[in-house]
């Protein structure tokens, strides 16, 4: 079991935790292991609880399938790495805390913090907050429609009209990428 699981098996509501499993993992590998050094994983990831509280911030394939948080979520970003940081200030007024040298940082489906748009096996994310980064992305790179339409080969889409690519758009050149 790493710690990251156990922090969320730990965080019972917003601001709620219970870290007897954590600290009891932490032990156990301290006492088998009395002069390691701990490297514990902080997870980005939220509960099912919040999941249920937030369906608008999971991914959504291009079946319409809502599952996981998607990387674009702002609040549910914003909501684990807070989580992650009661948990470090929890460790921090443990005795064990000098034995911890580092934390791993890992994230989403793969833990890899791999989108789910990044292979043809896997699918892409057309959930709002994807959209609304995908939007942001454009702007950024084209900054007007006209160089979006440009770039686009497309007189009629603009940067508030334009969205995520269908699945099959994705993979459709020799490089199998957008």
């Amino acid at each position: 079991q790493d710690s990251g699981s156990a922090t969320l098996k730990a965080w019972q509501d917003i601001d709620t935790y219970d870290w007897s499993l954590l600290d009891s993992i932490i032990y156990k590998e301290l006492s088998l292991h009395p002069d390691s050094y701990l490297m514990p994983s902080l997870r980005l990831s939220v509960r099912e609880w919040w999941i249920e509280q937030n369906p608008d911030q999971l991914v959504v394939d291009s079946n319409g399938k809502s599952y996981d948080l998607t990387m674009f979520s702002e609040s549910g970003i914003e909501t684990a790495l807070k989580a992650n940081l009661d948990m470090i200030e929890h460790m921090m007024s443990q005795p064990y805390w000098n034995r911890i040298i580092a934390f791993n940082l890992v994230g989403f489906a793969d833990t890899e913090f791999i989108w789910y748009g990044s292979a043809p096996q896997y699918t892409i994310d057309y959930s709002e907050p994807a959209q609304t980064y995908f939007k942001k992305w454009l702007e950024n790179k084209y900054g007007t429609d006209a160089e979006l339409q440009k770039a686009w080969n497309n007189k009629k889409v603009t940067l508030k009209t334009a969205s995520v690519p269908a699945y099959a758009e994705h993979f459709n050149d020799k490089y199998n990428s957008i």
